[in-house]
């Protein structure tokens, strides 16, 4: 049995239901067992893309990560800053996506299914987005006034730019995974990328 925190929304709720028992000591016992229909990730994810998008997530993670502790002058500009910073949400919810998709069977529930690849893609683009935003602020910064620019800065800007390549890279790779049923896939859903 997979355990899920699936019970809690509605929206799951009939593809559980409650299995009662006697234990070994003679308490009567319930669980939920999962009854609804078997998912998958269509176009189909390999191993090697799997193993793609967790690093992608990482290298935007210790990029994120080494750009605060650069020591920066320009950076602190709130048009520079603000993004970089809202950043931190979805990278964390673009790793924990990656993740999960590293871990998750060929075949899962639906909930599980339908998490992972609902998360993905618009995790890696609101990432990619915002590290953009704050690399286009510390240019537009740059050329105002390149002389308040310290090295720290400069490194500042290329992590920004690794972080926005990273996840844009992702999100190329990962924006048309979708959670379909076993047995209503069509012969377009199971190419793999």
């Amino acid at each position: 049995m997979e355990r899920s925190r699936a019970m809690v929304s509605k929206k799951y709720l009939r593809d559980y239901n409650i299995e009662k028992f006697v234990d070994e000591k003679g308490r009567n016992r319930s669980r939920a067992v999962y009854v609804g229909g078997d998912y998958v990730f269509v176009p189909a994810v390999p191993k090697a893309n799997k193993l793609a998008i967790v690093l992608l997530s990482v290298v935007s993670d210790l990029a994120f990560i080494g750009a605060f502790f650069m020591r920066v002058r320009a950076a602190r500009v709130w048009y520079v800053l603000l993004p970089f910073s809202i950043t931190m949400i979805s990278l964390y919810i673009l790793t924990l996506s990656a993740f999960s998709l590293l871990i998750a069977k060929e075949i899962t529930t639906r909930y599980n299914a339908e998490r992972i690849a609902a998360r993905l893609a618009p995790a890696a683009f609101v990432s990619g987005a915002l590290a953009a935003v704050s690399a286009i602020g510390l240019a537009y910064l740059l050329v105002k006034s390149p002389d308040a620019f310290i090295p720290g800065d400069y490194v500042f800007g290329l992590m920004a730019l690794v972080v926005a390549v990273a996840t844009a890279l992702a999100y190329a790779r990962f924006r048309l995974v979708k959670a379909a049923k076993v047995g209503q896939l069509s012969i377009k859903d199971e190419i793999v990328f």
